[in-house]
């Protein structure tokens, strides 16, 4: 009897991303002391977001993102890589419930020992984004119990607002709700990063209209067309309601008495008998 042993080798193919990851890339703002600036941020955010959308298509769960996983490629695009403790749920419907993971950036389901879906990758997104604006870990303490609690109750620093726009900082807090129910999936996110770019460069876009010297003519000029167009419908309206008041004053041009007047005015529309009464009774109240 002859026996074949049969050894199988598996192989990953890895890109290289000379650009180093994201840990490097946040270590040397650190280093220098100099925030990252929040278009390229923005820049970072889509990028990853795009990646996450491909993985939540195929219903798989990185379970360890954070900027160590992120890498950067010679042509400045941001990639996810390393999947080794990486889960593939068999539907949408489907949860994870093994603890594993970087626990700075878990969500506080996986922490708290729940079941748990693809939505644990926005919490870390959120994380990720925070350590960008504060070149800090998203969450602090002084013990692991404490560490757990601020976790579970997404205790985190506000972003320097005098640096960076409400918008990222609201697009965090979205991120880090730490009720999975609650947290919007990864189309809801991507819908409201372009929402949150859109806002940051109307603001901007304001910004230097409000300097432009031809634009505020524009407008100048603009508004006085619109005022313009209402003096004359302003005009339109007193002509009509001039006709109107004319036609009433048309009895004071005899120059009649104003007791005759009264009287012929009503005798034409009211009758006879009414206007006789209301010219005596003028005629009494006058005495």
């Amino acid at each position: 009897m002859i026996l074949f042993k049969i050894e199988i080798h598996s192989t990953i193919i890895m890109e290289f991303c000379d650009g180093l990851d994201l840990r490097n890339f946040i270590n040397e703002h650190r280093g220098s002391k100099q925030f990252i600036n929040e278009n390229l941020i923005f820049y970072i955010i889509l990028h990853i977001c795009l990646g996450l959308k491909e993985i939540h298509g195929q219903n798989l769960i990185h379970r360890d993102l954070k900027p160590d996983k992120l890498f950067i490629s010679g042509d400045n695009i941001i990639k996810i890589g390393d999947f080794g403790i990486s889960k593939q749920l068999q539907s949408e419907n489907e949860y994870a419930k093994t603890q594993t993971g970087t626990m700075l950036y878990m969500a506080p389901e996986i922490i708290n020992g729940e079941k748990y879906n693809n939505k644990v990758g926005i919490w870390s997104l959120g994380c990720i984004i925070h350590e960008l604006c504060t070149l800090n870990f998203c969450f602090h303490s002084n013990s692991m119990r404490e560490l757990v609690d601020n976790i579970s109750q997404s205790n985190h620093e506000r972003i320097n607002e005098k640096i960076y726009s409400k918008q990222l900082q609201n697009l965090i807090d979205l991120l880090l709700i730490p009720d999975y129910k609650k947290r919007p999936d990864i189309n809801q996110v991507i819908k409201c990063v372009n929402n949150c770019i859109n806002d940051i460069i109307m603001e901007a876009l304001t910004i230097v209209l409000e300097k432009d010297e031809a634009y505020q003519n524009y407008l100048i000029e603009k508004s006085i067309e619109v005022s313009l167009d209402q003096i004359h419908i302003n005009i339109l309206k007193r002509e009509y309601k001039c006709s109107e008041i004319k036609e009433i004053l048309t009895y004071f041009s005899i120059e009649l008495p104003l007791n005759y007047i009264v009287f012929s005015f009503l005798t034409e529309r009211l009758g006879f008998a009414i206007g006789l009464g209301i010219v005596f009774l003028l005629f009494f109240r006058a005495i």
